[in-house]
C-alpha cells in the first residue's frame, strides 16, 4: 500500500540512513574479517580444486575456457558468479588467493546486512528499526557460520542472501513493469545461479500474493515463471549428480526427513518444539494479512521472506536430513533471514496489539527473544563451531604443508594421506594435476609458491592482509557510525507505513484445527508413536510434533473463545 512523502529531512538527517547503512555494514564486514583472521589459511581447499580450478582457472591459462563452463552443474547447484568472481580475480589481479576470496565475501555480507538495515531505517520508526538493526548485526557478525567467512568458494552465499532480498523487496514495492520492479524480477534471476533452492524466491512472492489477494495479476506471474525456470534447473543439475554423492546424505524416510525439517525450522534453538515459538509471529502475521489486498508491502515482503526460510528448511532437511548432522554452518545465514523477518512480524504484531492483548504479545517477544538468544549463543560457542575453532589452525597447516611438499617434491604420498584428504580434497590425483601446471602455480598466494618471487597481485594480498589484522578497529568504527546514524535519524521525518490492524478471520479456527490433527496425525509415522526416547533428531521430531499440535489446539482454543466474545 502507497502512502503520501514525508516531509523532506534535514541536511544532517539526510546523512542518517548512510550512515546508519554504512555503520550496520561495518561492523558485519569487520566481524568477517575478524573470523578470516583467525582461523582462515591460504590454501585453497574442497570444491575450490573442482569447481574454480579444474573447470574455470586451467582450461583459462590452456586457451580452452568456454562460457558455458560457468554454467556447469555442481552438484545440485549452479555456482556462475562463485566462478565468475574466482576468474576476474585471476584475470585482473593474477591471483587465485583464497583469503583474497574470502575478503572480498566479506564486504559483500556487510553490503547485504547495510541493504537489509537500511530498508528497515527508512520502513520502521526509529527504535524498532535500531532494535531490528541490532538483530541483523548480530546475525551476521556470530561465527556459527564459519564456512561462509573461512572458505573462499562461498562467495554465492552473500550474493544469494543479496539477490533473494533485493527480488522480494522490488517485487512489492515496485509497479508492476516499472523499471525497478524489472530489476528486482532480474535479481531473482540471478539468485538462482547460486544455491540450487533459491527459486523458492519467486514461489514465495507468487504465493504471498496469492495469499493476500495483490490486485495486479504481474505480481505474481513473472515469479511463478521464474520458480518454475529454478526450480527445472535445480531437477536438470540433480539429475547430472552421481547417485552415491547425491543419496549420501539425503532424508531416507519420512520420519528422518520431518524430524530434520522441524529441528531446522527452529534454528538457531536445537530444542524440541522451538519452531513453534520462532516461527509463530510470521504464521500470525500471515493469518492477518489473508485476502488483504490492500496490505502494507512492509508486511508482504515479511511474509515472502518467512516463506522462503522455511523452503530452506526443508531443502535442508531434503539434502542432509539423512545425515543427522543437525545444522550445516554454511546454511546458517540463509536461516537467519527468516529470523529477522519472524523479528519484524513480531514487532508489527506488538505495534497492533490492543490493551488487552499487551501481555500476550509482551509474553511472546519475552520468549522468542530468550529462545533465539539462548540459540545464538548455543551454537556461536558449543558444537560445529567450536570444533571448527579448536582445528582451524591444524586444518591450515595440514593443507598448506601438503601443497608446499608436493610443489616441492613432486610426490603426491603427503596429498594422498587420509588425514589431508578430509581437510584438503578427497581426490589427490586431481590436485596433483592441477598443481602440475605451471601457471596456475604462479597464482597461489606467496605462501605456497616455490620461490617468494615477486608476482603480479602480491600487493594487493598484502593489503587485504592488513586490513584483516585491524578488524577490531574497524568494528569499533563501524558500530560509532551506526550509533551516529541512529542519532541522526531523530531529525528524520517518521515512518510513513501504516499501523497493523488485527481483524477476526472465522478462518482461524479450521487453520488452527488442521495444523493440530495433522501434526498429531504425523506423530503416527514414527514406529512407537507414543514412545519418545529415541535417540537423535527422530526425538527432536517427534517432541517438535506433540508440541505444534498441542500449541495449534491451544491457539484454536483461544481464538473461538476470543471470537465469542468479541461477538458478545
Amino acid at each position: 500500500m502507497n502512502t503520501a512523502p514525508s516531509a523532506s529531512p534535514s541536511p544532517a538527517g539526510a546523512a542518517g540512513p548512510w550512515l546508519w547503512f554504512l555503520g550496520a555494514a561495518g561492523v558485519v564486514f569487520a566481524a568477517r574479517l575478524g573470523e578470516i583472521h583467525l582461523h582462515s589459511g591460504a590454501t585453497p581447499f574442497l570444491d575450490q580444486w573442482d569447481a574454480e580450478a579444474g573447470q574455470i582457472l586451467v582450461p583459462w591459462l590452456e586457451g580452452k575456457l568456454s562460457w558455458l563452463a560457468f554454467f556447469a552443474p555442481h552438484n545440485e547447484h549452479v555456482p556462475a558468479w562463485t566462478r565468475l568472481i574466482s576468474w576476474l580475480q585471476v584475470v585482473l589481479l593474477g591471483r587465485w588467493d583464497p583469503q583474497l576470496q574470502m575478503t572480498f565475501n566479506a564486504a559483500l555480507h556487510g553490503l547485504f546486512a547495510g541493504v537489509v538495515a537500511g530498508w528497515l531505517r527508512r520502513t520502521l520508526p526509529r527504535w524498532p528499526a535500531f532494535g531490528l538493526t541490532l538483530l541483523v548485526v548480530v546475525l551476521g557478525s556470530l561465527p556459527f557460520s564459519w564456512e561462509n567467512s573461512t572458505w573462499g568458494f562461498q562467495s554465492h552465499m552473500p550474493l544469494a542472501l543479496l539477490f533473494v532480498f533485493l527480488h522480494i523487496r522490488g517485487s512489492f514495492t515496485r509497479t508492476p513493469g516499472s523499471t525497478g520492479w524489472w530489476w528486482s524480477q532480474a535479481a531473482g534471476l540471478a539468485a538462482l545461479f547460486t544455491y540450487g533452492s533459491m527459486w523458492a524466491a519467486p514461489a514465495a512472492v507468487m504465493l504471498t500474493a496469492l495469499w493476500t489477494g495483490a490486485p495486479d495479476r504481474r505480481r505474481w506471474i513473472a515469479p511463478a515463471v521464474l520458480a518454475a525456470a529454478g526450480l527445472a534447473l535445480l531437477v536438470g543439475a540433480r539429475s547430472q549428480q552421481d547417485p552415491a554423492t547425491s543419496l549420501a546424505l539425503a532424508a531416507h524416510s519420512p520420519q528422518e526427513f520431518i524430524a530434520d525439517f522441524l529441528l531446522q525450522l527452529g534454528w538457531p534453538a536445537v530444542w524440541p518444539g522451538a519452531c513453534v515459538v520462532l516461527c509463530l509471529p510470521a504464521f500470525l502475521l500471515a493469518l492477518q494479512l489473508r485476502r488483504k489486498a490492500h496490505a502494507e508491502n512492509l508486511d508482504r515482503i515479511v511474509i515472502a521472506l518467512a516463506v522462503w526460510a522455511v523452503a530452506q528448511a526443508a531443502a535442508f532437511a531434503f539434502g542432509r536430513g539423512g545425515g543427522s548432522i543437525g545444522f550445516v554452518s554454511r546454511y546458517g545465514d540463509l536461516l537467519a533471514l527468516g529470523v529477522t523477518a519472524n523479528g519484524v512480524a513480531l514487532w508489527r504484531l506488538g505495534q497492533a496489539a490492543r490493551a488487552g492483548r499487551a501481555w500476550a504479545a509482551t509474553a511472546l517477544t519475552l520468549v522468542w527473544l530468550a529462545t533465539v538468544a539462548q540459540g545464538l549463543q548455543l551454537i556461536s560457542t558449543r558444537g560445529h563451531t567450536e570444533y571448527f575453532h579448536e582445528r582451524s589452525e591444524r586444518w591450515a597447516q595440514l593443507r598448506r604443508d601438503a601443497v608446499q611438499q608436493y610443489l616441492a617434491t613432486k610426490d603426491i604420498s603427503q596429498l594422498s594421506s587420509e588425514e589431508v584428504r578430509k581437510v584438503l580434497y578427497p581426490n589427490p590425483e586431481l590436485v596433483a594435476q592441477i598443481l602440475d601446471h605451471p601457471g596456475l602455480v604462479k597464482l597461489l598466494p606467496v605462501s605456497l609458491r616455490p620461490d617468494s618471487s615477486p608476482a603480479r597481485g602480491d600487493f594487493l594480498s598484502d593489503v587485504a592482509a592488513r586490513v584483516r589484522s585491524a578488524w577490531a578497529e574497524l568494528a569499533a568504527a563501524g558500530g560509532i557510525v551506526l550509533l551516529l546514524g541512529f542519532w541522526l535519524a531523530g531529525r528524520c521525518a517518521p515512518s510513513p507505513t501504516l499501523p497493523l490492524v488485527l481483524a477476526a478471520d472465522p478462518w482461524h479456527v479450521p487453520l488452527f484445527g488442521l495444523l493440530a490433527v495433522g501434526s498429531a496425525g504425523l506423530i503416527f509415522l514414527w514406529p512407537n508413536p507414543l514412545e519418545f526416547s529415541a535417540a537423535g533428531s527422530t526425538r527432536v521430531g517427534q517432541h517438535s510434533l506433540a508440541i505444534i499440535a498441542l500449541a495449534s489446539t491451544l491457539l484454536g482454543v483461544f481464538t473461538v473463545l476470543n471470537s465469542r466474545r468479541r461477538k458478545s
